[in-house]
């Protein structure tokens, strides 16, 4: 029976195989992202209040003429109740004030709380008095208002720095504009001082409104219906060809559009073929007819037309479709205009095989988000674009949203070009998405449409505002247009935590861009229906696009060291070989012996660089934090560690860092199956036996495989962006310091339970090499460990 086709190959070209299935076992750098005991947190149950039900409608954080500390906060109920504020609160997010609510404010009626007594508004009784400051300019408050469940209904300067609005110097409020639309820094403006109301102490008129319509209220507009159209298609055919069109009408008004109806009158160059839609349709020759029905606001209704360009076509077939309402209370209409040139020749079908096919582009979509983020109150919320069209397009005017009480609420895009092939980081605040990402988002927006954990929609509408893509999740509206199917569910395997977790699309492993874009759940990675491209998870400080691919190598020598043969003196050897750096990513570092050669190698001028996981199975042990100890003795060697700390929103970015690798100098990488202690890697006496465990290590000199180990340590090793990561230290607050003052190193035993059988390590010059990491490639199916077995037909065996 012959090998693996993969081994079938001279002696000398086993190392290098080996190298290829060594790398894929051992060079992980995390096994699933963080744990669900880490990352769960208890969640309240459904509120029985909806966000924004009542509002932070005033803010005097600048007190009155009479004294700055006559502070008052002003409450609105937008809803058609009186809501009960017993167990509710206002907090600020640096603690205080933390106000404690009672009462009851009345339906569209306000709440008044008045700082220290009900002087501060003299002629107008307070509905509470509170204590504790707020803060002036220009370091202000956030200001959180919760239910009596803890829910946040609303938030005053919930982007933070400065107060948007309000004047120090003269005394003028900080009004809300519009108390139904979100807490944004353009939704707020400074009393005007002419429409006021209220008295201070000293019986002198307010610069503000309490328990009054604000200065700049703006009343909302009288609804209306609003039709938008569009009609897209190919740019050019030719005759005999079949075309395709795709309609869409949504409502972008205040109202139900009534009985709306499209139209659309074929050229007479085209022949009907079919149509796919939810409307009514009828066909009169040419004359074609969609009845939708009443379209609510911010709904859309999708139609796509196929049709047959005659073999006669010579001229342009200029569509022209229309869409109009039928009822009250004023008939609304709107058109778009397709062109389509005629090239002379016709087409020649062939079967796809035989002519240049290639699959249909996508625009600009939605390829990731990050909806329940690890920062507080999520301000680490993000969304990944990606541009899958051949050309720039200008995002000035679009808006990311999120469905919102039958309604979108959006957010701008920057006015900035995305070029083909792109990929843009849409942040919710700078600091948090780095805190979390590890890197600078490409744009923050100035408001944010805020992502609902328990599920959701976000969409990318266009300046026309058509809806571009759209990601429904968990429990959002999957009955809106643009969605079909299922929401996507994040993954719940077994120790993967919902929280964190970032949706991604499938990714096609040729291209590394997303493999589809259907609309449905099944785009999505975290689809549990595809066991080979779905169940996966994503979390912030992945480097997934950057080592998507694995490297590859073609040339290079390898030395295979067996434990527990004779795998620690190659390891031993690969040290003492160093003379400038040792760089080692490992799940840990126990070895008594091989410390030992470290901190020699460092006394001699080596700098000795050792990222070791924090949190490995049965707690970090006091022979690691000894061999930390000599090393950083030696004033040219550390270890960090990285770490996971929730109760100081650290949060680590792979379950484990479980590597077991070296570079030295920058021109050899080692990586290996064992971890650098006594049981992996036994540095006793072979001549009367050994023991330990069964493995591998590996040297080479390849430098795609030595650039690339390079590049993910320095990805893992970067405090400076992630802060999950934590130096050596004596006076260590989490406990990365030295061992306890009686601790005595273990030196390790001469074993003699397994007799040698390997007493030399075997040396080839090898013609490929691969290295794979996960937790980015190593579920790839084309290369990588899947793709080696795959390489297996009949009559081979896979020897594991």
């Amino acid at each position: 029976m012959e090998r693996c086709k993969v081994l079938r190959r001279p002696l000398a070209s086993l190392a290098a195989s080996l190298l290829g299935i060594a790398s894929a076992l051992v060079l992980l750098i995390g096994l699933s992202g963080p744990s669900t005991a880490a990352l769960s947190a208890p969640t309240a149950g459904p509120s029985r209040f909806e966000a924004g039900s009542v509002v932070i409608n005033e803010v005097a954080w600048m007190g009155t003429a009479v004294w700055h500390t006559h502070e008052w906060i002003e409450l609105l109920n937008n809803t058609d109740r009186d809501i009960d504020l017993a167990g509710w609160s206002l907090v600020a997010a640096d603690g205080t004030p933390n106000i404690r609510l009672s009462g009851v404010i009345a339906a569209h009626g306000f709440f008044l709380m008045e700082r220290i007594s009900d002087d501060t508004v003299s002629d107008i009784p307070a509905d509470l008095i509170y204590t504790g400051a707020l803060q002036n300019n220009p370091d202000a408050e956030v200001l959180f208002l919760y239910d009596d469940i803890g829910q946040v209904i609303d938030t005053a300067n919930g982007e933070g720095g400065p107060w948007p609005a309000g004047d120090n110097t003269t005394k003028h409020t900080m009004e809300r504009i519009d108390p139904l639309a979100p807490d944004t820094p353009d939704n707020w403006c400074t009393n005007d001082g002419i429409t006021r109301n209220g008295k201070d102490a000293n019986g002198d008129p307010i610069n503000g409104t309490p328990r009054a319509p604000n200065s700049c209220y703006r009343p909302p507009a009288l609804p209306v219906a609003d039709l938008r159209v569009t009609k897209d298609g190919p740019t050019a055919a030719r005759p005999g060809d079949p075309i395709t069109y795709h309609i869409g009408v949504e409502n972008v008004g205040t109202a139900t559009a009534a009985g709306v109806v499209l139209t659309d009158a074929l050229p007479s160059a085209l022949s009907f073929l079919t149509q796919t839609s939810t409307c009514s349709f009828t066909a009169l020759h040419r004359l074609l007819r969609w009845e939708c029905g009443d379209l609510s606001v911010g709904i859309t209704r999708g139609i796509t037309l196929a049709a047959w360009v005659s073999d006669t076509a010579s001229v342009p077939l200029v569509n022209v479709v229309t869409a109009s309402t039928t009822g009250p209370p004023a008939i609304v209409s709107d058109s778009a205009v397709h062109t389509t040139t005629i090239r002379a020749e016709a087409t020649v079908y062939l079967p796809l095989l035989a002519r240049d096919y290639a699959s249909p582009r996508y625009g600009v979509i939605i390829e990731a988000v990050l909806y329940d983020g690890l920062q507080r109150y999520d301000y680490d919320e993000a969304v990944l674009l990606l541009n899958g069209y051949h050309d720039d397009v200008d995002l000035t005017g679009w808006r990311l949203c999120t469905w919102h009480a039958e309604d979108w609420r959006c957010a701008g895009l920057p006015a900035a070009d995305i070029a083909p092939g792109q990929r843009l980081w849409l942040a919710r605040n700078a600091y948090y998405f780095a805190r979390s990402f590890g890197f600078a988002p490409d744009h923050v927006l100035s408001s944010w449409p805020r992502f609902a954990n328990a599920g959701g929609e976000v969409a990318l509408l266009d300046a026309e505002d058509t809806v571009r893509d759209l990601l429904v999740y968990r429990d959002g509206q999957t009955n809106l247009d643009g969605w079909h199917g299922p929401a996507v569910e994040p993954y719940r395997g077994t120790n993967f935590a919902i929280r964190g977790q970032i949706l991604y699309r499938v990714l096609d492993e040729t291209t590394g861009l997303p493999a589809a874009d259907t609309d449905t759940a099944a785009d999505w990675a975290q689809y549990a229906g595809d066991p080979v491209r779905g169940r996966r998870v994503r979390y912030p400080g992945w480097e997934l696009e950057r080592f998507f691919h694995p490297a590859v190598g073609a040339s290079g020598a390898v030395t295979a060291g067996i434990a527990p043969d004779n795998a620690y003196q190659l390891v031993v050897d690969t040290i003492r070989s160093a003379r400038e750096t040792i760089e080692i990513q490992a799940y840990s570092l126990r070895h008594y012996q091989l410390t030992l050669e470290l901190v020699d190698r460092a006394r001699q001028g080596v700098t000795v660089t050792v990222l070791l996981e924090g949190g490995p199975v049965g707690g970090l042990q006091d022979q690691q934090r000894w061999a930390c100890q000599q090393l950083h003795a030696t004033g040219r060697a550390t270890c960090t560690f990285m770490v996971n700390v929730p109760e100081q929103n650290v949060r680590s970015r792979y379950r484990y860092l479980h590597a077991k690798a070296m570079i030295v100098d920058r021109e050899r990488l080692l990586v290996s199956s064992q971890n650098f202690n006594h049981s992996g890697m036994p540095g006793d006496d072979k001549g009367n036996g050994t023991g330990g465990s069964r493995g591998v290590v590996l040297v080479t000199d390849s430098s795609p495989m030595v650039a690339r180990a390079a590049e993910v340590f320095d990805a893992d090793h970067d405090p400076h962006n992630h802060m999950d990561l934590t130096l050596w230290a004596y006076d260590s607050e989490l406990g990365y310091g030295p061992p306890a003052a009686d601790f005595v190193p273990d030196v390790g035993q001469d074993w003699i339970t397994y007799t040698v059988r390997f007493s030399e390590t075997m040396v080839a010059q090898a013609t490929w090499f691969e290295l794979i990491t996960a937790p980015e490639a190593a579920l790839r199916t084309s290369d990588g460990l899947l793709g080696l077995v795959a390489r297996a037909g009949a009559g081979d065996a896979v020897y594991v």
